[in-house]
């Protein structure tokens, strides 16, 4: 979560006692904090409006079905039954 500068300097002081867990702990915090600030803000607004989540997974619904029944067909047609629509 953060560049290899950073992750060296933090290394080096907490090698030689200039950072202790504590100190580590809350960078860490706060890295998380700033990278998980986006993908939060999209589980907000979805949870918010679960009409886009529900839109969403209606599409993909509709795009399996049409490949399920092409595949379903050609297992069928391979195993010489009949075709259905």
């Amino acid at each position: 979560f953060a560049p290899a500068a950073d992750v060296q300097i933090m290394a080096e002081a907490f090698i030689t006692g200039k950072m202790g867990y504590g100190d580590a702990k809350k960078l860490l915090a706060t890295a998380l904090d700033n990278a998980l600030e986006k993908p939060y803000a999209l589980y907000q607004s979805l949870m918010a409006d679960t009409s886009q989540i529900d839109e969403i997974l209606d599409a993909g619904a509709e795009k399996a079905r049409k490949v399920a029944k092409a595949t379903l067909n050609d297992v069928r047609a391979a195993c010489g039954l009949k075709h259905r629509n």
